[in-house]
C-alpha cells in the first residue's frame, strides 16, 4: 500500500510539474516523501520545483539530500553544480567532476565543468573549453557567460590561444561581447593576425545593427581606433 501511495503522489507531482504548476507539484512531492522517506526521484524533483520557484537554498538542500541517499545520482550532481557555479565555482567543479566520471560524454556536464574551472582561475579550464568551443556552435550554450568570465580572466597564453581558436571559427558565436573580446585579443596579437582581424571586423560590421551591449561597443571602438 505504501508503494502504491508513493507512486500516486509522485505521478500527481509530475503531472503538475509538467503543467507548470510548481506549488502543486511541490505539495505532491512532499506527500510522496512522507510515504517513502528515501525516494531519490521524488527528492530530486522536489528540488527542481523549489529551484523553479526561486527558493535556491531549499532546492540546494533537497538535491544534497538526494545525494546522501544515492551519491551517484547524476541529475542531482548536475543540479547542485549548476546552482553553485555562480557563487562557489570550485565546489561546483567538484560536483561536475563526479558527474563527468559517471557520464564522460555528457555535453552539459563538460561545459559546466569548464566554466566552473575558468571561474575558479584554474588553468585546466582552457584545455577543457577548447574542444567545446571550436565545434558546432549549437553544442555550446553559455556564450555570454563565457565572454564575461574571459573578460575578467588575466592574460595568459591559454586564454590567447582559446580566443584565437574562437576567432577562427567559420561561424562566429552569437555573443557580441565575446566578439569584442576576441577582436581586442587579435588586434593586440602579432602582425600575422592582420587578416584575422579584418575578418573579425567584417563580422562586427555585419552584426552592427544587433550589437547593443555598451561594453561591447566600447571595446570595439577602442580596438578600431
Amino acid at each position: 500500500m505504501i508503494e502504491a501511495e508513493y507512486g500516486e503522489w509522485l505521478a500527481r507531482g509530475e503531472a503538475h510539474q509538467q503543467a507548470a504548476r510548481p506549488i502543486d507539484a511541490m505539495l505532491c512531492y512532499r506527500q510522496a516523501l512522507k510515504s517513502n522517506r528515501n525516494a531519490v526521484q521524488a527528492q530530486f524533483q522536489l528540488g527542481e520545483v523549489l529551484r523553479d520557484l526561486g527558493r535556491r537554498e531549499e532546492a540546494l538542500a533537497a538535491f544534497r539530500m538526494a545525494l546522501t541517499w544515492q551519491p551517484q545520482h547524476l541529475p542531482s550532481l548536475v543540479a547542485v553544480a549548476d546552482l553553485l557555479r555562480a557563487t562557489a565555482p570550485a565546489e561546483a567543479a567538484a560536483h561536475y567532476q563526479r558527474a563527468a566520471a559517471l557520464d564522460p560524454r555528457n555535453a552539459e556536464v563538460r561545459e559546466g565543468l569548464a566554466l566552473s574551472l575558468l571561474a575558479s582561475d584554474d588553468s585546466r579550464a582552457f584545455a577543457q573549453l577548447a574542444p567545446l568551443v571550436v565545434g558546432d556552435a549549437s553544442s555550446f550554450r553559455n556564450w555570454d557567460e563565457l565572454s564575461r568570465m574571459l573578460a575578467a580572466t588575466a592574460p595568459s597564453s591559454g586564454k590567447s590561444e582559446l580566443l584565437r581558436s574562437i576567432g577562427s571559427r567559420p561561424d562566429f558565436p552569437p555573443s557580441s561581447f565575446l566578439l569584442a573580446i576576441v577582436i581586442e585579443s587579435a588586434v593586440a596579437g602579432s602582425p600575422q593576425d592582420k587578416d584575422r582581424v579584418l575578418a573579425l571586423f567584417d563580422v562586427a560590421e555585419r552584426r552592427a545593427a544587433t550589437i547593443n551591449d555598451p561594453e561591447a561597443l566600447r571595446r570595439l571602438a577602442v580596438a578600431a581606433a
